[in-house]
């Protein structure tokens, strides 16, 4: 608590404030502030037209809503996400990187206008109960899967991820590869935010320009116009 004076800044100096705890007269209030000062100063310094103001900040001891509180996904989307997480159901596998995953063929056509074509149109994968994948890394896939089925990637403590922003490359190429435009948003933020180092700042410029990443490759330039940054990576091979 303090006063203001005439011209409505905060004047500390004016008067002595002190907390102190309440009695339990009255449910719910713990504690109070009391400000002593000199009606003479008060007067002097502090009125105006036969007023004063004090400011008052009030600390509220809040916690937040426990887990069972919290909202829950949205019907549609908690049957999506459960029909992946128990696998039931399932009518197409995918073989990627020596291990294989099931899915269901309308979901994955529903998301992604790439499998619609893949699974439901002309091609030779429609008619198959196994496709199998090339260039991808069995993790890659998973974690894609993961954000089609629950529009989200797992919490990073529920991920086994050894290399997040290696990871993050990767599901990138992988997010552009099959249109979606979620997941290459999402990966983009994450490389921008804690994945351009000094050694990292030249991949990363290329992954931006290969994949279409406007936000990622701006701010690659933006690392390199400091010049420390880029007096180191002028020295380095991959430059």
């Amino acid at each position: 608590m303090v006063l203001l004076d005439k011209t409505g800044s905060p004047a500390p100096s004016m008067g002595t404030g002190t907390a102190t705890n309440m009695d339990n007269s009255i449910p719910g209030l713990i504690g109070c502030y009391i400000l002593i000062a000199r009606r003479d100063e008060v007067k002097a310094n502090c009125v105006v037209d036969n007023y004063f103001v004090v400011l008052c900040s009030v600390d509220i001891n809040w916690t937040s809503p426990t887990s069972s509180l919290k909202q829950e996904l949205p019907s549609l989307g908690h049957d999506l996400a459960m029909m992946w997480d128990k696998q039931g159901l399932t009518d197409v596998s995918f073989h990627v990187g020596g291990e294989s995953f099931s899915a269901h063929r309308l979901v994955l056509a529903t998301r992604l206008s790439v499998y619609r074509a893949e699974l439901y149109g002309l091609m030779a994968e429609s008619k198959m109960a196994s496709i199998t994948i090339h260039d991808m890394k069995a993790s890659t896939f998973k974690f894609m899967l993961y954000y089609i089925y629950h529009g989200s990637l797992p919490d990073a403590g529920k991920a086994d991820i050894s290399s997040p922003m290696a990871q993050y490359q990767h599901l990138l190429v992988a997010a552009d590869r099959y249109g979606v435009e979620g997941l290459k948003k999402i990966c983009e933020d994450k490389l921008c935010c804690n994945g351009i180092t000094t050694d990292t700042v030249v991949s990363m410029l290329e992954l931006a320009e290969a994949h279409v990443c406007p936000k990622l490759k701006a701010r690659c330039f933006d690392f390199l116009t400091d010049g420390d940054n880029f007096k180191m990576v002028v020295t380095s091979t991959s430059y």
